[in-house]
């Protein structure tokens, strides 16, 4: 279901207005059951799920390169292969940066590092996102 080559289906211009009608017209625990049919209870050592990451790159794709039109600097201080700590400071409730800071190094950085984030307990009560990443 997640095959490497194949691009997502759906464009940024439809996942932006498909969350749009799903934010306004269903309810939140809707949206939460959607997001667990995403997941396909296979992860990586570290909670990763590729499918759900497949699933939702093209919103966040859209995101990163229209909505907050992401300038990188500074990408090639990651190291290729050695461990790296990559700190952001953000202001507000949701916390995108760490979002944008994964696909930034997934788009500019040579080897597509995977980045791993750190997440406050606060995230995980919150509606929908805590969804997301439980």
């Amino acid at each position: 279901m997640n095959p490497k080559n194949t691009p997502p289906l759906l464009t940024p211009e439809i996942l932006e207005f498909a969350w749009g009608v799903l934010n306004r017209w269903l309810p939140k625990e809707a949206l939460a059951v959607i997001v667990r049919l995403m997941k396909s209870r296979q992860t990586d050592e570290f909670g990763l799920d590729p499918n759900l990451v497949w699933y939702l790159r093209p919103f966040f794709e859209f995101l990163y390169r229209h909505y907050f039109r992401v300038t990188t600097t500074g990408i090639g201080n990651i190291p290729p292969a050695k461990p790296a700590i990559i700190v952001a400071n953000h202001a507000g409730s949701v916390p995108y940066d760490g979002v944008m800071i994964n696909l930034a190094v997934y788009n500019e950085h040579p080897k597509r590092r995977p980045v791993r984030f750190l997440v406050h307990d606060f995230a995980f009560k919150m509606p929908l996102l805590g969804s997301f990443i439980s």
